[in-house]
Order: C-alpha cells, then sequence, then structure tokens
C-alpha cells in the first residue's frame, strides 16, 4: 500500500469489518492487509505459470472473496487509500489469466454465479496444478 495516513476513523473501520467478518464465519486470521498481500502474490505468480495445487489456487481466490466482502464496510477513506490498489492487482490478475466462465474450476468447486475472479483460469500452468487439471481431463 502507498504510505496514505489513515485516520482514526479509517483503522476502526478495518477493525469493525475484519470482525464482522469473523463473526460471519470467515477465518480469524484473515485481515485487510493480508487479503491485499495473498491477492497481490497470486496475481503476481500467475504471470509465471501456476505451480500450487487447485486447492491452494481456491483458497487464494478467496482473499479476493474477503475482499470484496470487507469492501462496503470499511470507510470512505479506506477505499481511497486502497482502491488503485485493488484495480491494480484485479488487472495484474485479469491479464495472466483467461475467461473461461469457470469451466477449469467447475470441475473441482461449484461455480455458478461465482465472482468474475473465480470463472478465469490462469493462462499458464505449470507443476502441482497442470498435474490436478490433467487428472481430470478426461
Amino acid at each position: 500500500m502507498d504510505h496514505v495516513q489513515l485516520t482514526a476513523e479509517d483503522r476502526t473501520s478495518i477493525d469493525r469489518a475484519e470482525a464482522a467478518l469473523r463473526r460471519g464465519g470467515w477465518a480469524s486470521r484473515l485481515t485487510l492487509d493480508g487479503a491485499f498481500e495473498t491477492w497481490g502474490a497470486l496475481s503476481r505468480e500467475l504471470g509465471t505459470g501456476y505451480k500450487d495445487t487447485v486447492e491452494e489456487y481456491s483458497h487464494a481466490l478467496t482473499a479476493r472473496d474477503w475482499l470484496e466482502a470487507a469492501w462496503p464496510m470499511v470507510s470512505d477513506g479506506v477505499r481511497a487509500a486502497r482502491e488503485a490498489e485493488l484495480a491494480g492487482l484485479d488487472e495484474a490478475f485479469r491479464e495472466s489469466t483467461e475467461d473461461d466462465d469457470g469451466a477449469l474450476l467447475g470441475r473441482f468447486f461449484h461455480v455458478t454465479n461465482a465472482p468474475w475472479w473465480w470463472r478465469r483460469r490462469p493462462r499458464l500452468l505449470a507443476g502441482e496444478f497442470a498435474e490436478d487439471v490433467r487428472r481430470t481431463d478426461g
């Protein structure tokens, strides 16, 4: 994140959003910063070929789910401070993936009516991810 100074109100809104999501069933280890880190790491890794398992890929996608759920709960100041970062990570993800309307991930998970990031597949498959995909090719 750029060094934007968040106010006490902004930090409180983050704390409230994280607490609300935990009460809603999200893992207690998830935080706004952590979700950004996970989403960013995935977006960067996709550019060189995603090598981890399909399960790990889906776990990383849930970081974007978490951000989507948290976004309306945080203050305008937080959104203003981080919206360009989120848009950049989303763009990096789009550039390293291709829309397949959920066909690939649909082999492993229920993706009907899922957000756009669940309906995209990595352009470059490698390692365990490629093996997982090959095992489902029938």
